[in-house]
């Protein structure tokens, strides 16, 4: 009895000694992102290969070998991945859409909490043909911004032993404060999808169910990225829009020309605190909404793809959680749903000026929104103009 004891002892302590993640400088050129590892620069990189299983066997070893750099300069993180496959005809690999869910082929992800408190994080992911897919962690990890789209680099290589890729991902993309030195939470995965096989750097219990490979609750840390200086962004998107119509079967009619101009502003008043003004803004470049039939009495959920409130978004997401913002799974009690702003009973309404600060400031998150439309006259049984404001503020403190 006492040998069992301490044996069952020892595996405890064994499953929770997992060492933290070191970053390396880069004392030379900077890889080429191409997916082939061969750079000399990986050579300076700690490898990082203590995977386990999340399923199908909870803390098992991987059948597959799985081994992780990572890097960063003054610029960017750079992470590399060699995934090693005893049957590389055989790996999984058919996405490239951007965002497509990639659970579904052999892939790779990185889960970064810059603020190292648990709540969320940034997600990354590429699977053996380079698609990109990333996201806003919030709530732990429960909900995930797939409409977040960071400006980042990936490609992939596969070979007869298997597959790689690389990552880089530029600092100025990520929200963190200063620090002496910079700790961050972080997690590593990979998917061997044709084994139904999910394997961690720090696996997350089975009954945390299909999403738990994203709580931020449960994270490494990764250390060595010493002082990193946080940037505030500042960016001034400025647009013109002309159009002329005419009706050619109307007699003697004139063109209705309209020209229109706008602007978006960006401003970080600190590095975790970012503040957004927009005027006559314009969604004309906004990536379309899915295509949807619907057959039932209710109306459909489209998320937010608008870049205006993408940032800080996760901060605007209280009521029922929902998994997948970038979705159209509709959370059944979502108390604000942006989508709604510049629409009235079914009529677009121009956006005159919308103003936004979101982050964080100490132990608190914070979000204030305001959006002015422009009137509009909709005519049933009694014409009425109407001038809408819509507002939402929203503080929340850490636990």
């Amino acid at each position: 009895m006492r040998n069992i004891l301490i044996s069952f002892m020892a595996v405890l302590l064994s499953a929770g000694a997992v060492p933290a993640v070191t970053a390396t400088k880069i004392q030379s050129d900077a890889p080429r992102i191409d997916g082939s590892l061969e750079d000399a620069v990986w050579a300076q990189a700690i490898v990082i290969s203590a995977f386990a299983q999340r399923d199908p066997v909870h803390g098992a070893a991987p059948s597959e070998s799985t081994e992780v750099r990572i890097l960063f300069d003054d610029e960017q993180l750079y992470v590399a991945f060699r995934c090693d496959d005893s049957a590389a005809d055989d790996i999984v690999a058919n996405h490239m859409q951007r965002d497509a869910d990639l659970n579904e082929n052999d892939s790779v992800s990185l889960i970064l909490d810059t603020y190292n408190d648990g709540r969320g994080g940034y997600f990354f992911s590429t699977n053996a043909l380079g698609a990109q897919r990333d996201g806003k962690l919030s709530n732990e990890g429960h909900d995930l911004n797939e409409a977040w789209d960071c400006v980042w680099a990936c490609k992939a290589q596969r070979d007869s032993a298997g597959w790689s890729a690389e990552m880089a991902i530029p600092f100025d993309q990520l929200r963190y404060t200063e620090q002496s030195e910079a700790v961050w939470g972080i997690n590593i995965g990979r998917t061997i999808r044709r084994k139904n096989e999910e394997v961690y750097l720090l696996p997350s219990p089975q009954e945390y169910g299909f999403g738990g490979g994203y709580r931020t609750s449960r994270l490494d840390t990764l250390r060595g990225l010493g002082a990193l200086r946080a940037s505030t962004p500042f960016e001034i998107v400025p647009y013109t829009q002309a159009s002329s119509a005419r009706d050619f079967e109307a007699f003697d009619t004139e063109a209705d020309n309209e020209v229109n101009a706008g602007f978006d502003i960006k401003y970080g008043l600190t590095p975790s605190l970012t503040t957004d003004f927009s005027y006559r803004t314009d969604f004309g470049q906004v990536e379309a909404d899915e295509e949807q039939v619907n057959l039932t009495r209710f109306s459909l959920f489209f998320p937010e793809k608008r870049d205006f409130f993408l940032e800080g978004a996760g901060i605007f997401d209280f009521g029922e959680r929902v998994s997948r913002r970038g979705g159209s799974i509709s959370p059944s009690t979502l108390l604000f749903y942006s989508r709604r702003i510049g629409i009235q009973e079914g009529h677009n309404l121009p956006v005159l000026f919308g103003s936004k600060l979101t982050g964080r400031a100490g132990a608190y998150e914070i979000g204030v929104l305001n959006m002015t439309t422009d009137a509009g006259t909709f005519i049933d049984e009694v014409e009425e103009e109407r001038f809408l404001t819509a507002g939402n503020v929203l503080l929340e403190e850490d636990d």
